[in-house]
């Protein structure tokens, strides 16, 4: 082996003894590490919390789910490069399926419903990120092709942050068509939400909606 192509390994093997890994299932992880990603404290939110903000209109994943859906409902034509990305996102969604069934209840189950699925089945892992390092970065899908309607690139890294200070919790993230992978910062203000700091306590996805504040 070359001196460079031991450098390469050494360097790959050192990135890899610093990542940690929390979830990783379907194309879907939550880890920490090798990145100079957004930073917060070392806290812990209530699922709930967490389930609103990933499924929110400020977070890409919605958008993401929204054509996934369509697509295995309509059966679209889609390149052979795209394919493997649409395999993926197929086997995200038999994932998610489950929690998305019981969360829409007599109702369809909706890309807003596989967002909150989304959430509560990586919501542990999350915390457990959060709590040691002051982030969770998160892995889970494509961003989205100009129009919005097909799958692009894989999508840069979304992050949560929770800075208790100012009371907020907050999604870095990049826009579902974006072409750029600059993260942008959304916030919410959870002093309202009663046992929103405390991951135990008896809070709805519903009560948090009535009173989380986006900033």
């Amino acid at each position: 082996m070359s001196r460079s192509s031991k450098l390469v390994l050494f360097t790959a093997l050192l990135l890899s003894a610093c990542s940690t890994t929390y979830f990783k299932r379907a194309a879907i992880d939550v880890s920490t590490g090798n990145d100079t990603g957004p930073r917060g404290d070392k806290a812990t939110i209530h699922p709930a919390v967490l389930e609103y903000v990933l499924a929110s209109d400020r977070s890409p994943i919605v958008p993401y789910y929204a054509v996934i859906l369509d697509y295995l409902e309509h059966g679209h034509p889609v390149s052979a490069l795209a394919k493997s990305s649409y395999d993926r996102a197929k086997a995200n969604v038999r994932l998610l399926k489950p929690h998305a069934t019981e969360l829409a209840g007599a109702g369809k189950a909706t890309a807003k419903v596989y967002a909150r699925a989304l959430a509560r089945l990586i919501a542990e892992a999350c915390n457990k990120s959060l709590g040691a390092s002051g982030y969770a970065r998160i892995h889970w899908g494509n961003q989205l092709k100009s129009d919005g309607k097909r799958l692009g690139l894989g999508m840069s890294p979304t992050y949560i942050t929770l800075h208790k200070g100012q009371n907020e919790i907050r999604l870095h993230a990049a826009p579902a068509t974006a072409t750029l992978t600059k993260l942008q910062e959304h916030r919410w203000n959870v002093s309202g939400v009663a046992g929103a700091w405390n991951p135990a306590a008896s809070l709805t996805h519903e009560a948090v909606a009535k009173a989380i504040k986006a900033r």
